[in-house]
């Protein structure tokens, strides 16, 4: 989840703003998408957990979130793109969000005994934070590299500090430009740094989905082996 949802929390309101032009009230009500079925589905969650067990629903949900990041993708990429053409990534991230979060929490607390939940607590909080801080600067560098790469190509006249100074502002949500570069070159520079943090956010959390159910599936084999014995 922190390598793909909740980094990208960081950048999806410059998206809304510097990349389709919404002033910040827009962009906020875009963003409720993303975050509101987050508050929705943990109870559901709950439910298909106890039914058909962490190992299917916590891959499910990761899987979920990886193709939201790629409707997303889609969306961003659209010839008119907007707030509807974000849309249905946008929930169906956020969805794939609700379906974990709570079963990897309970499911790291319940798997030891109940004198070490506050430790299993600490190393599931320490986990995410650690991840969460490594991912957002990775998400950052890919997206100023995607930005500067289409710069390089569309104002080949500035030299290299000029490119890396312009994509770092771009980057950044920077309304405040030099002369000469126009709205359309920072939305199609925003759409090809985006589409690349999209694509790395939906790719990576598909790779943590298949090896999130590898790694239940090592576990359960040996306990089935020992029940067929018996």
């Amino acid at each position: 989840m922190n390598l793909s949802y909740w980094p990208f929390m960081i950048y999806l309101p410059i998206w809304f703003q510097a990349g389709l032009g919404y002033d910040s009230v827009s962009a906020g009500l875009a963003l409720l998408a993303y975050t509101l079925p987050t508050l929705v589905m943990p109870p559901l969650a709950e439910r298909l957990s106890l039914r058909f067990q962490p190992g299917v629903i916590i891959p499910a949900g990761l899987f979920t979130i990886g193709a939201g990041f790629m409707l997303m993708r889609l969306g961003a990429g659209a010839a008119q793109p907007n707030w509807l053409t974000m849309l249905p990534g946008c929930l169906i991230a956020g969805i794939g969000l609700g379906i974990t979060n709570t079963p990897v929490t309970n499911t790291t607390t319940g798997s030891v005994s109940s004198d070490r939940a506050g430790m299993a607590s600490g190393i599931d909080m320490s986990a995410r934070m650690v991840s969460l801080a490594l991912n957002i600067a990775v998400m950052g560098f890919i997206l100023a590299s995607g930005v500067l790469a289409y710069l390089k190509g569309a104002l080949p006249n500035l030299d290299a500090a000029q490119l890396h100074l312009l994509a770092e502002r771009i980057a950044a949500g920077n309304a405040v430009l030099p002369p000469g570069v126009s709205t359309a070159v920072v939305h199609d520079a925003l759409a090809s740094g985006f589409s690349r943090v999209m694509l790395y956010g939906g790719i990576g959390v598909w790779i943590m989905s298949a090896v999130s159910f590898a790694i239940f599936n090592a576990r359960t084999a040996p306990q089935a082996r020992v029940q067929c014995s018996e």
